[in-house]
C-alpha cells in the first residue's frame, strides 16, 4: 500500500485479508491496495503468497474467488476467448 509492504494480521478468510496499515498511516476508501502483483518490487508475488502458505502458485491463484475484482495487465498474449472474459470480470 503507497508503495509499501504491510504486515497481515490473522488468516485469510472468506475473500477478507485483514493487514495493519500502522506502517503507512490510515486508508482511504477505495484506495488501491495490490495483494500480489504490480509495477513495484515491494508488491508480493504469487511465488511469495505460496511460499508463505506451503503450497504451490497456482493454488494462490485459483484460490482467489470470483467475486473480487480482477485487473489483468498485458492479457494480449492470451489467444483463447477467455481472455476478454477475464479483462472484463
Amino acid at each position: 500500500m503507497r508503495g509499501r509492504r504491510v504486515p497481515v494480521v490473522g488468516a485469510m478468510s472468506m475473500n477478507a485479508l485483514v493487514v495493519d496499515l500502522g506502517p503507512v498511516g490510515p486508508g482511504d476508501p477505495g484506495e488501491e491496495v495490490t495483494v500480489f502483483g504490480g509495477s513495484t518490487a515491494v508488491a508480493p508475488t504469487v511465488g511469495d503468497w505460496a511460499a508463505w502458505a506451503g503450497t504451490l502458485p497456482q493454488d494462490v491463484v485459483t484460490a482467489v474467488g470470483r467475486a473480487l475484482p480482477r485487473h489483468v495487465v498485458g492479457a494480449s498474449s492470451v489467444r483463447d476467448g477467455r481472455a476478454a472474459e477475464r479483462r472484463s470480470a
